[in-house]
């Protein structure tokens, strides 16, 4: 038996059919979202989990007597919910509106919270970027609906002459544009600058770091000689997230 009186209610279609939603509950500090929707015209319900990414996407898989049928993608709006809702076989579109409950339920910690809860120190992982729902390449052929991702991940280690080992990547445009690099970034005052000959004949790939208030501000200079893809850069400001180094490549997204 279900109960209704805590969990955010949302209600709305899948392509030509009508639904209610319920979010019964979400991981503040992991994203980790749960709930279960039905068609207006059935009583049974459809279970639900997946994640919210910073506020700004749901990803919800659903699952049918434990049996994964489907997958939602969407974009969370200020009153809505818009996206997408597919299977190996169709897609249709999807749009929810809040109806009862409390919109806070669905919130997550932000890059901002994370930011909040780190040292000082250099040392860690950084972050910047936006979540969005991706359907470039979908067709009515080609079910191509994913989460999207433009922006990128930091990490940084000091050394024990105060240099500064990193590694960087960033994600941008569709189709997707990569900028990344490694290395060892040399202390020069309040900066810390790489510099890397990658091709002969070509002044090196230049990348300078410059730290205050728990962020990190990347340029990059000589880019063509850096190889970042032609649409990707690595010139941000990133926030510090961890003080931590979990594994690169979980953290792009």
């Amino acid at each position: 038996m279900y109960s209704f009186s805590d969990e955010l209610r949302l209600t709305g279609y899948v392509g030509g059919y009508y639904i209610d939603m319920w979010i019964d509950s979400t991981k503040f500090d992991t994203g980790d979202i749960y709930g279960r929707y039905r068609y207006l015209s059935q009583e049974s319900f459809i279970d639900l989990k997946g994640k919210n990414y910073n506020n700004e996407v749901l990803v919800l898989e659903e699952f049918w007597n434990e049996d994964h049928t489907g997958t939602f993608y969407l974009d969370i709006m200020e009153d809505s919910l818009i996206g997408w809702w597919k299977n190996e076989k169709e897609a249709y579109d999807v749009n929810l509106y809040y109806k009862s409950g409390e919109l806070d339920l669905l919130e997550v910690q932000s890059l901002e919270d994370m930011n909040f809860n780190c040292s000082d120190d250099i040392s860690g992982t950084y972050k910047i970027g936006q979540y969005y729902v991706d359907s470039y390449f979908a067709t009515n052929e080609n079910l191509y609906y994913d989460l999207g991702f433009n922006g990128g991940t930091a990490i940084f280690k000091e050394t024990e002459n105060g240099d500064l080992e990193f590694k960087i990547v960033m994600s941008m445009g569709q189709p997707v544009h990569l900028a990344q690099a490694e290395g060892v970034a040399m202390k020069k005052g309040d900066t810390y600058r790489y510099y890397h000959v990658e091709l002969e004949g070509y002044e090196g790939c230049e990348i300078i770091f410059t730290f205050d208030n728990k962020k990190v501000h990347a340029i990059s200079n000589n880019v063509q000689s850096c190889l970042f893809g032609v649409n990707a850069s690595i010139d941000h400001t990133l926030y510090k997230i961890n003080d931590g180094f979990k594994d690169f490549l979980d953290d792009i997204k």
